[in-house]
């Protein structure tokens, strides 16, 4: 890949991207279209590594695939090329993050909040109680 493009997929890393899922998708971004054999070519990652992220881009709809027939009487190969632009990509990402970080704020301000225990209310309204008083 290019130097800019790193530098592109860095950014997108930065965000949360996978850096293999931020390298392809800033390729198809430069690109256009791109088959799998093309992909392995341009970025030096191995066959299934391709396929693999490919496929989870596909499962997140960020990325789009069509068949093509190939040269010969062999399957179609698999083209690839983005189903949103790298905005609309990134800002799925961003709301995702702060979904998260609201998710997890209210869980730890519950874990923050102890839970309420019935004697801790007792023994606090009731100053001549000893923590021990009762104990045997």
């Amino acid at each position: 890949m290019e130097e800019i493009d790193e530098h592109a997929a860095f950014h997108l890393e930065e965000v949360g991207i996978p850096p293999r899922d931020a390298r392809l998708l800033v390729l198809l971004a430069r690109h256009g279209a791109a088959s799998t054999r093309e992909i392995v070519a341009a970025t030096g990652l191995r066959q299934p590594h391709v396929s693999a992220t490919m496929a989870r881009l596909v499962r997140r709809r960020w990325v789009a695939v069509g068949g093509v027939k190939g040269p010969g009487a062999g399957r179609p190969m698999n083209v690839y090329r983005l189903a949103k632009d790298l905005a609309r990509i990134l800002e799925e990402v961003r709301r995702a993050g702060e979904e998260r970080h609201v998710r997890s704020a209210k869980f730890l301000q519950r874990l923050g909040t102890p839970p309420r225990r019935p004697w801790a209310a007792d023994a606090a309204s009731d100053p001549s109680r000893t923590p021990t008083e009762g104990a045997t």
